[in-house]
């Protein structure tokens, strides 16, 4: 007589606290005898440990099965299978339950632990729970074990399988697998479904006493289930030839016995011969993608390649026209060197890390260097107060002078009018709507220029800058930038305006025209909605720069910085370009500076006095 077990098996996933894990397996037992096997165990155990502990309990369940003498009978090997799964949970703070079958001959063998599986038996118009912990039975053709969790019973309806237990399992647990995907709960459901194939013989499951240790004697042969546990243990082999020679005599024994499988009409060799079918078909699949993907690659970069030369020829033709002219007309040499060098980074654009140009780039910097245009600056007083000046502001018609403790108001036009107040002052100013904001210690202050009326915004510690724009308030911070808005009944806290962290150095300083722009260390960074826009200085090295004073506002093309390092205002474009550097001592010395609306005037604060110059 001859026995199939048709195996399927599902489980809805677990997690670090709880685990359901099903497994089946053909194991030659130490007397020569094979018998397949099915356990399910469930674990619960708040360590975040249950899926290790599940698939231990496994493991062990199985290699004792396939180790231990069996001259005492099936029941008394799953009995000690059992225990030794119990002296693995010692100790251990977690809830187990699982429960074995057994199927040798013509009979079932079930052992089980804790209250949270079941295992029911269809055969049809009869259906029965088995609900001993150990004993053993008679099988027969048609019969359907079920092994599940009660989490599985309680969520699906299974009733059907008293009508007809020979359902395809295949869509059953397709079915199963789908509704499982929706359901809650689902790390707490794993299920079995075994089908008896066979000549039908004998009668149903009925409990024995385990103390018996009854071994059957009826003639069969089984065959192995489909499916093959997770877990297998790695035999060594006697050496490299042998080991080829064992594999490829198991592969030919392999072979040949599915087609022998295949001529009898198996028909599990029928749907594994599709199934190898379709894999093959996947793998030739996979290769000529892989080739296609591989030829698109090659023709890409060849590709790529030759778009890196053609701008890489450009750059070196122009690096030959500019270092040419270099002392004959810089402005002219600087404007070739930078088409050279924007050449360059389009090169770099198609490969980030080409060696080539970025040699090239560095031979372009250098003539840069050579080809600066710096120029002297003629400053002249403009104002002359009784105090030290910490910072500018202008309106309309005035520049202001803001010192720590007194502002001033002086006519733009005449130069004259100049009115002091010692009623406020501060550190950082900015202006906007005839008000002055003004950092004071531990607070920003508001004074209305009309009214002198005079009203706080807010406390703060740590500000290094403060800037104005369309009624916001933002203050530099080392660690930041916060944004603090009017609203109904003054101002609200203030938050942070960039959308990460960033750091900025002890002397930086910030300037505002929709963007923030922040001088700091040899860098200017450029801000907007919060996200870092990656602004970088091109056509000059940055190395050895400290730049900290910074201005700008939506009117101008330019960046104003000054770099204290050579005691110079640089002037870049918006677009990065670096165009000019002007150089005065007193740019070393500066508390601020500003730039008239029309970018013709430039205001130096140093000491007690306003220097004024031409830009034109």
């Amino acid at each position: 007589m001859t026995f199939i077990y048709k195996t399927q098996k599902i489980a809805g996933g677990g997690n670090d606290n709880i685990s359901c894990k099903v497994a089946s397996s053909k194991l030659n037992l130490s007397g020569g005898e094979g018998v397949t096997i099915i356990a399910l165990v469930t674990v619960s155990d708040d360590s975040g440990k249950a899926d290790v502990v599940a698939k231990d309990v496994l493991e062990i369940i199985f290699r004792r099965v396939e180790e231990d003498e069996i001259s005492s009978g099936m029941l008394a090997l799953l009995a000690s299978a059992k225990e030794s799964a119990l002296s693995y949970l010692l100790g251990k703070d977690c809830q187990v339950s699982f429960k074995t079958l057994l199927f040798f001959k013509d009979a079932c063998f079930i052992a089980s632990f804790g209250e949270d599986t079941d295992v029911w038996v269809y055969d049809p118009p009869d259906a029965k729970q088995l609900k001993f912990e150990s004993g053993s039975g008679k099988i027969h053709n048609g019969q359907l074990f079920l092994l599940g969790t009660k989490k599985f019973f309680q969520t699906f309806d299974v009733n059907t399988l008293e009508k007809d237990a020979s359902v395809d399992l295949d869509d059953v647990v397709d079915g199963l697998a789908t509704e499982l995907n929706v359901t809650e709960g689902k790390e707490r459901i794993a299920a079995a479904f075994v089908r008896v194939e066979g000549e039908e013989e004998g009668a149903g499951i009925s409990e024995e006493d385990e103390a018996t240790g009854e071994k059957r004697d009826e003639v069969g042969e089984e065959e192995s289930a489909e499916e093959s546990r997770e877990f297998s243990p790695v035999q060594a082999g006697s050496g490299l030839r042998v080991g080829i020679l064992g594999f490829l005599g198991k592969a030919l024994a392999v072979g040949f016995g599915e087609v022998r499988k295949l001529i009898r009409g198996d028909i599990r060799a029928v749907f594994r011969l599709k199934r190898n079918l379709l894999l093959a078909g996947i793998i030739l699949f996979l290769l000529l993608f892989v080739s296609l993907a591989y030829t698109l690659y090659q023709r890409n970069k060849s590709q790529d390649n030759a778009r890196i030369q053609e701008h890489l020829i450009i750059a070196r033709s122009k690096l030959e026209e500019g270092s040419a002219l270099i002392t004959l007309n810089k402005e002219r040499a600087r404007s070739i060197l930078l088409e050279a060098q924007n050449e360059v980074n389009a090169a770099l654009g198609v490969e980030k890390g080409n060696g080539e140009a970025k040699t090239l780039l560095s031979e372009i910097e250098a003539k840069l260097r050579d080809a600066e245009v710096v120029s002297g600056v003629n400053l002249s007083t403009y104002y002359e107060g009784n105090f030290a000046v910490s910072c500018l502001a202008s309106s309309p018609k005035n520049l202001i002078v803001v010192g720590k403790s007194s502002i001033a108001t002086v006519d733009l036009v005449t130069k004259k009018g100049a009115e002091e107040t010692s009623e406020i002052g501060g550190e950082n100013c900015s202006f906007f709507d005839n008000k002055m904001f003004i950092t004071d210690g531990d607070k920003i202050s508001k004074y209305d220029l009309a009214s002198d009326k005079i009203s706080e915004v807010g406390k703060i510690s740590g500000g290094m800058d403060l800037g104005v724009f369309i009624g916001n308030v933002y203050l530099l911070k080392r660690d930041g930038i916060l944004k603090i808005v009017p609203t109904a009944s003054g101002y609200s806290e203030g938050s942070d305006y960039l959308n990460d962290k960033a750091g900025f150095g002890d002397t930086s300083k910030f300037a505002i025209d929709g963007s923030i722009w922040v001088a700091t260390g040899d860098k200017i960074k450029k801000f907007l909605r919060g996200e870092d826009e990656g602004f970088s200085i091109t056509g000059v090295s940055s190395q050895g720069f400290s730049l900290g004073l910074i201005y700008t506002n939506e009117n101008l093309d330019d960046l104003f910085v000054v770099d204290k390092a050579s005691g110079a205002l640089l002037v870049v474009g918006k677009d990065g370009v670096y165009k000019q550097a002007l150089q005065s001592a007193e740019f070393g010395r500066a508390s601020d500076i500003l730039v008239s609306e029309d970018g013709k005037k430039l205001f130096v604060a140093s000491g007690n006095k306003v220097l004024e110059a031409n830009l034109e």
